[in-house]
């Protein structure tokens, strides 16, 4: 059987046949998203160390926003995750939104960010299990056992959602006022992860304004936000533009040869050589994403 693995021919052509390889990632691109998720985490604690080290400060009053770039499916999202998991602090609340999974538009985002917030601190709150707030009905249910701040923003978001014409401009402004009110009554500190953050561009033509204009003068509410368009980024943290000056820019990267190999060995349920571990790499690039497929479907061929 190892002989059968590590026949020079046999592995050359699972690893070098270009467009075959293609197209059996593409094929497998969305396989195993959990077990992917989890391997392309390797080698990310100094990130991690980063993040942790920066929520400290916030911990102690400082006011730290982050932009995390990096390419698509380089490990973002998981590291965030990853951060927000390992969190156990109450004076700390972590919220999170993915906003290529809500609508892109003022009243999908007004939602999402409401909910996620109530959810988060009525989860921290207490020991016992709380139902996410799918519909705002079940939203406003769950404001009433936080307090009355709380159902009163629930209900003029309700009752501005109802309108036929609302002003936008007024329902981002309240939506972001609510983080702070939220932080000051409960005693925390918030850090708010907007993932893909470039989707919030379609939400309003005045979206960065109205955020910066709004969450600058917050001392309790900190955003993280992470992005793959780096046009849009440069173009948004410039000198010219709102955000100007307000975001530590951390890039996450490739992974180099050594992490690279570290992940194809976690990967594989088996031992390559060095010499195909390095074509993996140079296959891949160390983007740990393609590295992790490219692995299992060597292992699904090799099982055979």
């Amino acid at each position: 059987m190892h002989n059968t693995i590590m026949h020079n021919t046999t592995m050359h052509n699972a690893i070098m046949h270009n467009t075959t390889m293609h197209n059996a990632i593409m094929h497998n691109l969305f396989m195993h998203k959990a077990v992917i998720q989890i391997l392309m985490f390797i080698n990310r604690t100094r990130e991690l160390a980063i993040l942790n080290r920066h929520s400290q400060s916030i911990k102690s009053g400082a006011r730290i926003n982050i932009a995390l770039f990096g390419l698509r499916r380089i490990g973002k999202t998981e590291l965030l995750l990853q951060f927000r998991n390992t969190v156990v602090d109450e004076n700390l609340l972590v919220s999170y939104i993915n906003l290529q999974k809500i609508i892109p538009d003022t009243e999908g985002f007004v939602k999402a960010y409401s909910k996620e917030l109530i959810y988060d601190i009525a989860r921290q709150n207490t020991d016992e299990y709380v139902d996410y707030p799918y519909e705002m009905e079940d939203l406003l249910i769950l404001a009433s056992k936080l307090g009355d701040m709380e159902i009163r923003h629930v209900r003029k978001l309700m009752s501005t959602l109802k309108q036929q014409e609302f002003a936008e401009d007024e329902l981002l402004g309240l939506t972001f006022d609510f983080a702070q009110k939220l932080a000051e009554k409960h005693e925390k500190k918030i850090i708010f992860i907007l993932d893909e953050f470039q989707e919030l561009l379609q939400v309003h033509s005045r979206f960065l304004q109205i955020m910066r204009s709004i969450t600058e003068k917050q001392k309790d509410v900190n955003y993280w936000i992470s992005g793959s368009v780096f046009s849009v980024f440069d173009e948004m943290l410039n000198h010219k533009n709102p955000f100007f000056g307000q975001f530590i820019r951390i890039t996450l990267e490739n992974f180099n040869r050594e992490s690279t190999h570290e992940l194809i060995d976690s990967t594989l349920g088996f031992k390559l050589t060095e010499n195909h571990k390095d074509k993996i790499y140079k296959f891949t690039n160390g983007q740990p994403h393609y590295t992790v497929v490219v692995c299992r479907k060597i292992s699904e061929q090799y099982a055979l």
